[in-house]
């Protein structure tokens, strides 16, 4: 048994018949109202990704808010330090010149210290013939010269 496929005549005979136009009036109907419904889940869809995206830059809004008051907290803390920081930073540098007025005063003193004990020296080798005391005077006019050397 042969399948043959209908001839063109059979075809166009079948076009003009109320059951083809019925046909694809249905077929018709079934397409658009399937393209209808796709159009509306899809309008659904893109309502919904609208929402969400809504949410979203809100959601982003909100976060981005929280991040520039936690920035300022964090901007003033920062500019508080520095301003205690600069603050010990001065009182440093006052300390320090304080130290070295205070260095400068000991060492003139111990340059005039120097001077008397070397007068000393040259009054005891004149005058006295005490050699302990001045070996050990020679030993004090040392290591006061190398302090006041080292100044």
């Amino acid at each position: 048994m042969a399948i043959s496929a209908p001839s063109i005549q059979e075809v166009l005979k079948g076009i003009g018949s109320k059951e083809f136009w019925i046909g694809g009036f249905v077929v018709g109907a079934l397409v658009f109202s399937f393209g209808l419904a796709y159009y509306n889940v899809q309008a659904e869809l893109d309502k919904k990704n609208l929402e969400l995206a809504t949410k979203n830059l809100e959601m982003h809004k909100i976060q981005f808010e929280n991040d520039n008051k936690h920035l300022a907290r964090e901007l003033k803390e920062t500019q508080r330090e520095m301003s205690e920081l600069e603050t010990q930073y001065s009182q440093a540098i006052e300390n320090q010149k304080a130290l070295y007025n205070a260095m400068a005063e000991r060492c003139h003193e111990q340059r005039k210290y120097l001077k008397a004990l070397h007068a000393d020296y040259g009054f005891q080798t004149k005058y006295t013939a005490n050699y302990e005391y001045l070996s050990i005077l020679e030993k004090v006019i040392v290591q006061i010269g190398e302090y006041a050397e080292n100044c």
